[in-house]
């Protein structure tokens, strides 16, 4: 999978360091063909249109003002409709995503209905790591273990190889 964060210089970051322009500009470039002219998926565009109005939350400053986003139907010229969205939200190329907004990105990644992302992300590879490093140290009992034939157990161990710089977890004493 590709990498989700780049921000506007081209350089490799963390969701949690790109602006919400950043956001919805690499939404577009890694879910619509442009050649095609098509999202690979029409779940993509309903995923980009739903985190266009979180976006445009965050920044709207007048109560009851209407949405730049009325209609999904724009979004099939996604290139012209954020580049119109985003002039009218000029912060947005400038402010940082927040943590709840990250949390709201992640949950509209995997919501119901929605087909997996194309890309990858940090937060999704800190959670693979959790859980590889949970079911190497929780996992099989010794007596499990045991029973697993030799070969299927070498290629397990070689699938589950975590390096421990890599694990967030808190101290034992936590658990």
């Amino acid at each position: 999978k590709v990498w989700f964060g780049r921000n506007r210089f081209g350089e490799t970051v963390d969701l949690e360091d790109m602006t919400y322009g950043e956001v919805v500009r690499r939404m577009v470039d890694l879910l619509y063909v442009r050649h095609e002219s098509r999202w690979i998926d029409a779940s993509y565009k309903k995923f980009t249109g739903d985190f266009i109005h979180r976006v445009e939350e965050r920044f709207t400053s007048k109560p009851g003002q209407a949405s730049l986003l009325q209609d999904f139907g724009e979004l099939e010229s996604p290139y012209e409709t954020v580049k119109r969205i985003l002039a009218g939200y000029p912060e947005a190329d400038t402010q940082i995503i927040n943590a709840q907004d990250v949390q709201h990105f992640l949950m509209l990644c995997r919501r119901r209905g929605q087909k997996p992302p194309t890309f990858d992300l940090a937060q999704a590879q800190a959670e693979r790591n959790f859980w590889k490093a949970r079911a190497v140290t929780q996992g099989a009992s010794e007596e499990e273990w045991d029973v697993v034939p030799e070969g299927v157990r070498d290629d397990l161990v070689a699938d589950f190889r975590i390096d421990p710089d890599d694990l967030l977890l808190p101290p034992e004493d936590d658990f």
